[in-house]
């Protein structure tokens, strides 16, 4: 969550998409950076709350319905004036993006390699220019997890940089590198275990604001 926060303050997106928002635990970090940074960003949050995603990847699915509606009680109140929640394949929300350049796209829906390139593959030309893609859980295998494969294969032809710890998170430059972010990609091997290390300690609260 503290580099979702770093993240939004450095690139200041004009447009923010996410794929599979489930109970909005993620995408309600990103809604806050906009607030807290007073950024211009138009937010747009992409699930079907059926629990589809989750049982095609093997994980429990929950009561999808019912977090929606708990979500929209906590999201609409905060964020409703940049934010808008979208119950609908992520198929289906794609024409909706045709003319509005997506400055960061967040992939977290269904893990089976196939839908994780097609997700990727499908938005990929909504993507701006110097737009960012960031994967969700990049340090799981097992069966029917390809988000790890695709990420492996991915991350050799573009510029990337990986949180390892948890679950993991991939971020990725597919078109042209913001400038702002050229020095994350550009980590080293001893950086990038200090950036970890800085952003686990963060996120349990040991350093408030840190990347």
């Amino acid at each position: 969550s503290s580099f979702a926060l770093w993240l939004m303050a450095q690139l200041r997106p004009k447009v923010f998409v996410e794929l599979g928002v489930y109970a909005g635990d993620s995408y309600c970090v990103f809604c806050q950076a906009v607030t807290a940074f007073d950024l211009p960003t138009r937010c747009f949050g992409v699930d079907d709350w059926t629990g589809e995603f989750c049982r095609q990847s093997g994980f429990p699915t929950g009561n999808h319905d019912g977090n929606l509606e708990d979500l929209r009680l906590y999201h609409d109140a905060k964020y409703g004036a940049f934010s808008t929640l979208l119950p609908m394949t992520f198929d289906e929300a794609r024409p909706y993006f045709d003319e509005i350049p997506i400055n960061l796209l967040h992939i977290d829906g269904c893990h089976l390699t196939s839908a994780v390139r097609h997700d990727y593959e499908n938005w990929l030309p909504a993507l701006a220019d110097d737009g960012v893609v960031l994967f969700h859980d990049t340090n799981i295998s097992g069966e029917g997890l390809g988000v790890v494969e695709f990420w492996r294969d991915l991350r050799q032809h573009h510029p990337s940089f990986e949180f390892r710890h948890s679950c993991g998170l991939g971020v990725i430059a597919p078109k042209s590198v913001p400038p702002v972010l050229t020095d994350l990609f550009a980590a080293s091997e001893f950086d990038i275990a200090y950036i970890e290390q800085l952003s686990f300690q963060a996120s349990a609260g040991s350093i408030p604001g840190a990347p």
